[in-house]
């Protein structure tokens, strides 16, 4: 009775406002649309799903005004393929996003450019590499705000952005805002450590502060609809983290619609992140005609629905089992080599498996009519850079030769697995050695873990065994990044002939992955062998000419090298090309250009710490020392460890006759330097200088 009643002060209302959006809205009328998702996000840690430990005080006074869905179900417990569940309204297979690095976009329109045909203005502000705009979900935005300073961004920062954006945002809009802060390794502001036992729970918490401000910032009247693209394992059945299991852990999210015309309330049917763009389109009274989506408008109660789920991460990444799972009457069916079953009601953490005692043909037939496994070599074009901030996440990120094993029998290696990469991220390579030795004795066929274990002995100058290591690999699993860090073992090990032989057959096996192409020619310019070096580097492409640009500057040849970054800069209007540019005008001794460069680069990316050091060196050159010194102490806050930038500070201060602080600077860089850096005795010598005034 209490449902029912629930569904109706829901739809009653709804039925008016639909009436009011039965017709196509001028843009002056149509709503401005609010998105937030919250990465890694259990529902069962927030206060309004019943959480005690009060991390989420914010949340829970939104949910108030809020229509709060109790089971809500996202279709893959990964970041990007979620997301895209989420911005299509279409399952996993029929996006064709499978895996954060693994994919193939299908032709499916976005949520963002449906409404931006209807005249919305389009932002979004993601916080995690997952996220970034490479992967494709940059499409229909006008404004994809993607600039992190390493894997992530902070939920303040992220915020402090949104809400500069939001001073001049034009309605209609339609913001996405994208929060990362719970996703592992949790590491909370102090303020939230100290007041939470678990780190988790103290990520969550600060994320519901900064979402207080950007409640606080938005339209009152806008649509705002908040999820989490999935939840987090935190230990369940054997998992520490998301991305192998679809159990309620990280399959059961919290998600929450408010608008203008619906009435607060809990719902209780199963609902799925696929229905949140077919729920947009209808509050803003888009029309869906040619429109395809798995998912529906969840303004009206759906009981009876059979929800979908998938996981591919064990497959693609350590040969397991893909993984399938069917929702439906409050049971789930999980189709795997040990099928499972179990009644959600009665047993919400999955503990028994009751896939003998129950008729489980519906669900089954559902999963079967969905369930397609492409092959595990489909692959998106992902940078190096790109993969490794997803390995820094603690995703694999790889494909290995498949065994078909049940993904519940090798979790231990796969949290095994995890651990080596977390100690690899924090640079315990012995200890990330000895994880994947132990892999590698078991999982022979697995190409990645040779590869992990050939960087964690690169990592320690143990460049034979890595040698060794990458061999393996590559002939377990042929792949272009491991070709490389071939290469670069080869040639620490003063084989230069082998180390060209592993390039030129990594160019040629693999001819769209530059990063080879960009080895080997760096590899002739340390031989002075030019002409190779620029042979290798023959293509039309923005990339290429700011290789060839790099070239030149190592011959000396600026003027050359100025006209290699232009045409780069021709091809893609990128920061880091400008910041070379910068370089070359300053080595032509162009002053006013470079530094022209220089800002072009920092307006595309103001957290680019490099091109605002060279900023700060040209500025120092002219003497602009109070710039200088703010530019330089901008860098330094975020990176203590940019020894030189943190060394041109000190001589800044000098300059500014402030050798009190000068002599501070250096003294606390001494401390914090390498025993060798080549510039310590230097930094001594100035010491003794001031101390001589």
């Amino acid at each position: 009775m209490r449902q029912n009643s629930v569904g109706a002060r829901f739809i009653a209302p709804f039925m008016i406002l639909a009436c009011s959006l039965a017709v196509s809205l001028e843009p002056a009328n149509k709503p401005n649309i609010l998105l937030v998702t919250i990465d890694t996000l259990r529902a069962d840690h927030l206060g309004c799903y019943g959480y005690k430990a009060g991390t989420s005080p914010n949340l829970d006074r939104f949910s108030k005004t809020a229509v709060v869905f109790e089971n809500a179900y996202s279709a893959v417990p990964l970041t990007l393929p979620s997301h895209a569940t989420i911005l299509s309204g279409v399952y996993p297979e029929h996006h064709g996003i499978r895996d954060n690095a693994h994919f193939a976009w299908k032709k499916v329109p976005l949520l963002q450019e449906i409404l931006k045909k209807e005249g919305y203005n389009t932002a979004a502000f993601v916080s995690g590499a997952p996220l970034v705009s490479s992967f494709g979900l940059n499409r229909g935005f006008d404004v994809y705000d993607d600039h992190l300073e390493g894997a992530e961004r902070t939920a303040d920062q992220t915020t402090g952005r949104v809400l500069q954006w939001l001073k001049n945002a034009k309605a209609p809009y339609f913001l996405w805002v994208h929060y990362y802060d719970p996703h592992a390794e949790y590491e909370p502001p102090q303020e939230y450590r100290k007041k939470f036992s678990a780190p988790y729970d103290g990520e969550i918490a600060f994320v519901d502060a900064q979402i207080s401000k950007l409640f606080g910032s938005v339209d009152r009247n806008a649509v705002t609809i908040l999820a989490a693209d999935h939840g987090e394992s935190l230990g369940e059945h054997g998992e520490t983290t998301h991305a192998v299991f679809i159990y309620n852990a990280t399959l059961h999210v919290p998600l929450f619609i408010r608008a203008p015309g619906i009435a607060s309330a809990r719902r209780t049917d199963p609902v799925s992140l696929a229905d949140i763009t077919p729920t947009i389109l209808e509050l803003a009274g888009v029309k869906r005609s040619g429109l395809s989506f798995d998912g529906v408008s969840i303004l009206k109660e759906s009981p009876n629905r059979t929800l979908l789920a998938e996981s591919l991460y064990a497959q693609r990444n350590y040969g397991y089992a893909p993984l399938f799972g069917s929702i439906r009457q409050g049971k789930k069916f999980i189709e795997a080599p040990q099928e499972e079953f179990y009644d959600l009601g009665a047993d919400p953490k999955e503990l028994s498996n009751v896939i003998g005692k129950n008729k489980v043909d519906e669900w089954k037939r559902a999963v079967q009519l969905y369930a397609k496994t492409p092959e595990a070599s489909q692959k998106a074009s992902v940078s190096p850079e790109e993969q490794e901030k997803l390995r820094s996440l603690g995703y694999v990120s790889g494909s290995v030769a498949q065994t078909g094993a049940d993904p519940k029998t090798k979790i231990r290696i796969m949290e095994r697995f995890r651990l080596g990469m977390v100690m690899l991220k924090k640079q315990q390579y012995d200890q990330a050695e000895t994880r994947f030795r132990e892999i590698t004795a078991t999982e022979q066929h697995n190409g990645l873990a040779f590869r992990f274990l050939g960087d964690s002995l690169s990592a320690q100058h143990k460049y034979e065994e890595s040698v060794k290591a990458y061999s393996t690999s590559l002939n377990r699993l042929p792949d272009p990044e491991v070709g490389v860090q071939l290469a670069k073992a080869y040639n620490k090990i003063q084989q230069p002939a082998n180390a060209e032989k592993t390039l030129q057959d990594t160019v040629k096996r693999f001819p769209e992955y530059q990063e080879a192409s960009f080895e080997l020619a760096s590899l002739y310019v340390g031989q002075k062998n030019w002409n190779k070096a620029m042979s290798v580097l023959n293509r039309d492409l923005p990339e290429y000419h700011n290789q060839r640009g790099f070239i030149y500057l190592n011959q000396g040849n600026a003027a050359s090298a100025i006209d290699e970054f232009r045409a780069a800069l021709r091809g893609q209007d990128k920061a880091t090309y400008w910041n070379n540019l910068g370089i070359a005008y300053q080595q032509s001794k162009r002053v006013v250009e470079s530094e022209s460069a220089y800002r072009r680069a920092l307006d595309l990316d103001p957290q680019y710490a490099e091109c605002e050091a060279n900023l700060s060196f040209l500025l120092i050159a002219m003497q602009k020392w109070d710039e200088a010194g703010r530019h330089l102490e901008n860098i330094t806050t975020r990176n203590s460890q940019l020894w030189r930038a943190r060394m041109a500070l000190g001589f800044v201060r000098e300059s500014q006759g402030r050798m009190q602080e000068s002599a501070q600077i250096y003294r606390k860089l001494l401390a914090d330097a390498p025993s060798d850096w080549a510039e310590r005795r230097q930094i001594e010598l100035r010491l003794q200088q001031l101390g001589k005034r």
